[in-house]
């Protein structure tokens, strides 16, 4: 069974402008996952599952991916968009478990972490010695990955570094403005400016071709009906001369008759 828990972290950045972090990455007690008909499943880590030793060694040289893709593994790790490392075994921390980690490149504004891992699932409902009910209990827990998510279940996901500092830094790279057109800016991460902008320039370039496109149709439409004027005006032209010879003819006719010449036509 896959699983997916989710922590928040503090970090300092080195030299280097790599985010450095020894932060929980899971922990005992109740989880409460989604069934897939919405009811909620409560799911049990007891302290000794949780802290095994394979188990925390499992964490080692696993990737930082940014959300989950499904388990990672040699084949699949460059859609998982890897960003770093966990450097090392888990360690207890209380109810906690920690490990040190290494990111090269956070570029999003999400700051929770999210654990994925594979676990047997023994069926067996009971309650905590805390007095909480669960439905099932973790066993063997495998880690796969730990990613970076937008929000998760513990809900105080947010990267600090001396007062938010890290997180400042990382928004003024990331914090665009763009304008609407009512004259109204906004502040937006850097890749909503750069599909803003793109977006702005193809509409300027399908406007251009629309322009483009317009221009020839006037000329048309002006060319069409000055096409229709000069055929109105040899058709009038036309009608005039032949009601001339029609007249002239009849003349010629009334003539001949009157002189008695024959064959006057």
């Amino acid at each position: 069974m896959q699983r997916y828990d989710n922590y928040s972290f503090q970090a300092i950045k080195t030299d280097e402008g790599f985010i450095k972090d020894s932060p929980i990455i899971g922990r005992t007690g109740i989880l409460v996952y989604m069934n897939a008909d919405g009811s909620t499943r409560r799911e049990y880590r007891p302290p000794e599952e949780a802290f095994k030793a394979d188990s925390l060694a499992s964490i080692r040289g696993k990737p930082i991916t940014m959300g989950h893709h499904g388990l990672v593994t040699n084949e699949t790790y460059k859609q998982s968009k890897p960003i770093g490392t966990v450097l090392s075994d888990g360690k207890q921390d209380g109810n906690n478990i920690r490990a040190d980690v290494v990111i090269y490149d956070l570029n999003t504004d999400d700051r929770e972490l999210s654990c994925g891992y594979q676990t047997d699932l023994e069926e067996t409902s009971g309650v905590t010695p805390e007095g909480e009910h669960y439905d099932a209990i973790q066993r063997n827990i495998v880690y796969n990955h730990l990613a970076i998510v937008p929000r998760g279940r513990a809900g105080n996901a947010r990267l600090n570094m001396d007062g938010e500092q890290i997180l400042e830094s990382e928004v003024d790279k990331m914090s665009k403005k763009i304008k609407l057109d009512n004259g109204i800016e906004y502040d937006v991460p850097a890749e909503v400016e750069v599909a803003f902008g793109a977006m702005i320039a193809k509409a300027d370039e399908q406007k251009k071709e629309l322009d483009a496109m317009t221009a020839k149709f006037d000329s048309a439409t002006a060319e069409i009906e000055k096409l229709k004027q000069d055929a109105a005006k040899a058709e009038a032209d036309f009608k005039a001369k032949f009601d001339d010879a029609v007249k002239t003819t009849i003349e010629l006719r009334t003539i001949a008759q009157k002189h008695g010449i024959e064959k006057a036509d």
